[in-house]
Parts: C-alpha cells; structure tokens; sequence
C-alpha cells in the first residue's frame, strides 16, 4: 500500500482500530520513536477500553518516555485489530492519552504497530508504502 508524502508535512494516513464495542476510523501520525500506539481518553473509552493511568495498578504498565529525562506510567491496552488498507495487525499494545484536538491528527502509530510491517519512506519519489 503506497501513501503520498510531502517532505515538509507528517506522515499520516488513516487507519481503522477495533476496540470491544466498535470500530472506528482515525487519522493517524506515523511515528517510528513511539514504542507503543497512543489513543486519546474519551475515543478508547468510547471503544469500549477501560484500563486507564491509575497510580495503584499493577496490571501491565507501561513506561511512556516523553524525553530523555521525562518518564511516565500508564496502563497499556490492547485492541482487537489495526487496519490500514488492506493490512491488519491483532492485538495491537496502546496507551490512552489526552492528545491535542487541533493538530489534526487523532491517534499515534509507533512501533507496537509498525513491528508487523516494512515501513518504507521515500521523500525522493514522495510515497511511504507499508507492507507484510
């Protein structure tokens, strides 16, 4: 699958994630420095997800590095299916997130996604293909 792309603008495309109740259809940022796939709050609870930052958790946290001295820990979360075209992964590892609405981008795709896929960015010919 070939995607366009500009030098001067993010990677992005659209993806499809499947959560315990729905899927929905978001525009993703593709970002190879994320070790995990990040979904906003209010869309993973919408989904059905309820596995969110609790301080006295223990179930499956993950460390989420914001900077090289900047750590956190939220609780991952893992949805059914991530489509993108005709590609899927299952049982994708997220974490739920409060990101900006007026970027234009709804969730992050890093590399719990990316992992299953060769990734291929070509700012010369101006595409990124992702494939098996």
């Amino acid at each position: 699958m070939k995607i366009p792309i500009s030098p001067d603008k993010p990677l992005t495309l659209f993806v499809r994630i499947k959560g315990p109740v729905c899927t929905r259809e978001f525009r993703a940022l593709v970002d190879t420095g994320s070790d995990l796939c990040v979904i906003p709050v209010e869309d993973a609870r919408d989904m059905g997800m309820q596995n969110f930052y609790n301080p006295d958790c223990e179930n499956n946290p993950a460390f989420i590095r914001l900077s090289n001295t900047c750590y956190f820990e939220a609780e991952s979360l893992v949805m059914e299916k991530v489509m993108v075209g005709d590609i899927e992964a299952e049982n994708v590892d997220f974490v739920a997130l409060t990101l900006p609405r007026d970027g234009g981008i709804d969730v992050i795709l890093g590399r719990s996604f990316l992992k299953n896929f060769k990734l291929t960015v070509d700012y010369e010919k101006g595409f990124m293909s992702i494939e098996r």
